[in-house]
């Protein structure tokens, strides 16, 4: 279905779109400004054609660039998380707003169906591209002196069964079964889905472990994403980006320290834990503006509104929020270049 929808039904809409107008007859946007300015009850035929190619040698650009940029700019929803990305857009849309100039160009010089069929034949090629790349991982497995890896895609009966998922995280040893493979890289890399931008990917198997023992995760990690992004051929790049953050930040010393006081072995987090797990949970970037290590007894909810936590911070812990502008980092996956 997809490939229908991608391959046909979207460049027919979109040739309709921006491609269709590029003729007068078909311009209805001019032909109203054109009847709202021109008296033609008085033109003859000719005086309003003579009038028209005049006007469309000298202003032909003014609508045949703005229309190439336009068909660029609403592909930005391409990328995942696009909203994150809008400064970049002009770099990331390149290439559809050339595409949209050879477009163009085919419809003024050959006619609409001839664009139809090259933007079709464009996007039919690079559907299937990405179809075949996705089914032909076959498998990877890696063995060196410091650790041993294989990665394997998930097997379709255990993909279809909701028990299957599997992860284990330790120093010495990462195995995850029947994950999305940009959501283990989020775990090893310590982030949340929404600090990553990727296409989506399939599930994968992964059997991983040091053959000498570590004493802390780090290592593995670093070690697995990068024989991941050899197994899949992907690549991770880090993006920064100036976001707008909710800061936490410990107003009330008093309560604080009450509850720190008070705080048992149960459910004791940090304050950057805390942040963390809001990360989670809602659609704000959180950050903290403390480096303490200081562990309070809070018990997360998943479904408690971000006003209604914000209160309860404050009234039991002491902890407020305020809005900053601060430099994130950004991980980018995506597939490297043939």
């Amino acid at each position: 279905m997809s490939f229908i929808i991608v391959g046909i039904v979207d460049p027919v809409i979109e040739e309709l779109i921006f491609r269709l107008p590029l003729r007068y007859q078909y311009n209805y946007i001019f032909k109203a400004i054109f009847s709202l300015v021109a008296d033609l009850d008085r033109l003859t035929p000719e005086q309003e054609e003579s009038i028209i190619t005049n006007f469309r040698q000298k202003y032909f650009g003014w609508f045949f660039y703005p229309m190439a940029i336009l068909f660029g700019c609403i592909h930005i929803s391409n990328f995942q998380g696009y909203n994150e990305l809008l400064l970049w857009m002009p770099l990331l849309t390149s290439i559809q707003f050339i595409a949209g100039l050879f477009l163009g160009y085919i419809r003024i010089k050959y006619g609409l169906i001839w664009s139809i069929f090259y933007h079709a034949f464009n996007n039919m090629a690079f559907i299937s591209i990405a179809i075949c790349s996705m089914h032909s991982f076959k498998g990877y497995q890696s063995s060196t002196n410091t650790y041993f890896v294989s990665i394997q895609p998930t097997a379709s009966s255990s993909s279809n069964n909701i028990n299957a998922y599997l992860s284990r995280i330790t120093p010495d040893t990462i195995s995850v079964h029947n994950i999305p493979a940009n959501d283990i890289i989020c775990t090893l890399s310590r982030t949340s889905s929404k600090y990553v931008k990727s296409y989506s990917m399939m599930p994968i198997d992964i059997d991983f472990y040091m053959k000498h023992k570590q004493q802390n995760a780090d290592l593995a990690r670093k070690l697995l994403l990068q024989e991941i992004q050899r197994a899949l051929k992907i690549s991770i790049t880090h993006l920064k980006k100036n976001v707008n953050v909710q800061e936490a930040y410990i107003s009330d010393p008093v309560r604080y320290n009450k509850a720190k006081m008070l705080a048992d072995e149960c459910n004791l987090f940090t304050l950057n834990q805390i942040c963390r797990l809001m990360d989670n949970r809602h659609s704000q970037y959180f950050i903290t503006s403390s480096d303490t290590i200081h562990k309070i007894a809070f018990c997360p909810n998943s479904t408690e509104s971000f006003a209604n936590l914000k209160k309860r911070l404050y009234d039991e812990y002491g902890i407020s929020f305020r809005n900053v502008n601060k430099n994130l980092e950004f991980l980018i996956i995506d597939k490297e270049s043939l």
